[in-house]
């Protein structure tokens, strides 16, 4: 019996070493299927919050951790929330797709896909003129020139760039399931003796604000921004002049060739800025005429400068 004792002994530390052993295994979940756990437990809290954006970040924090159909359809609903309808509707596909072709939920993500394209607008943009290289961009995002491009229903803005050419925006509207064809133009030749700055923005009529108070706001906006322009390039003339007056041999004529230059955009964002911002605030104080005596026409604004003609000015019907 008093041989058995340390056999014994030795059986029951290793049947305990082996029992804490499995259970470290059981409870030791991936560090990261935890914390994508978390992330989406928090990101329904913040949904349920009315904070989309950020129950977004966390549901695809979570999805990237571990790409499940569930994660992706919480995040189409997050997006659909926010009214980001193509995104929505990708993530609804996405889902889809992970799901095995038997699996009850099949037939819910088809429809909820199907009433989700149903919804999305569609543009598609074209151009009015010719320039070698021009390209157009839906909302910052590169689109092809008389192809239909998904947009979620709202506000729009359409960028026309091409080389030598000042960039002009159109802004636009587009409705649930609506298709519609936007014909942008391509700005004028950007020359050193012109400096000729368009910006052309359609605003689309809101019932909720009268279309003067609309433009109002668009102009004053397109003052601001020339306002601080100008005073970034007001620096940059400084130090110019600053460094000119320690330079000597062709850097001396570098910086004077330069500062010549910025001083011209200096005042074209200036006579922009200061016309833009008048205008703008002119369109918000005067009263506006009632709704029965507008016009069908959408209206827009059109601020402009020419340095060498000696006249600024902000022109637009409303």
């Amino acid at each position: 019996m008093r041989s058995d004792g340390p056999r014994r002994i030795a059986i029951r530390v290793i049947f305990s070493l082996c029992a804490a052993g499995s259970l470290a295994i059981f409870d030791a979940r991936p560090v990261a299927a935890q914390s994508a756990d978390e992330a989406f437990v928090e990101g329904r809290k913040l949904m349920d919050a009315g904070k989309f954006r950020e129950a977004c970040a966390k549901f695809f924090e979570s999805y990237e951790a571990a790409k499940t159909a569930g994660k992706a359809f919480n995040l189409s609903v997050c997006e659909e929330r926010q009214g980001h309808l193509v995104k929505a509707l990708f993530w609804m596909r996405d889902g889809q797709s992970r799901l095995p072709a038997e699996d009850d939920r099949q037939p819910g993500a088809t429809k909820r896909s199907s009433e989700l394209e149903s919804r999305i607008g569609h543009v598609t943009p074209t151009l009015e003129g010719e320039a070698e290289g021009a390209e157009l961009l839906l909302d910052g995002e590169v689109v092809k020139i008389g192809a239909s491009t998904q947009a979620d229903p709202g506000s729009h803005v359409m960028t026309v760039r091409a080389s030598g050419r000042v960039d002009t925006q159109t802004t636009f509207s587009v409705g649930e399931g609506e298709a519609k064809t936007v014909t942008v133009k391509i700005g004028p030749v950007a020359t050193a003796e012109t400096k000729t700055v368009v910006v052309q923005a359609p605003v689309p009529v809101d019932d909720s604000m009268p279309a003067q108070h609309v433009a109002g706001f668009v102009v004053g906006g397109i003052g601001l921004a020339s306002l601080i322009g100008f005073a970034t390039t007001a620096g940059l003339v400084a130090k110019t002049h600053s460094d000119f007056e320690e330079a000597t041999g062709q850097e001396r004529i570098d910086l004077s060739n330069q500062g010549e230059n910025l001083k011209i955009a200096e005042g074209v964002l200036l006579g922009v800025g200061a016309a833009a911002a008048t205008t703008g605030l002119i369109l918000l104080l005067v009263p506006t005429g009632s709704k029965d005596d507008a016009s069908d026409e959408k209206p827009a604004v059109q601020a402009f400068i020419t340095p060498t003609a000696g006249y600024v000015g902000v022109s637009g019907r409303f």
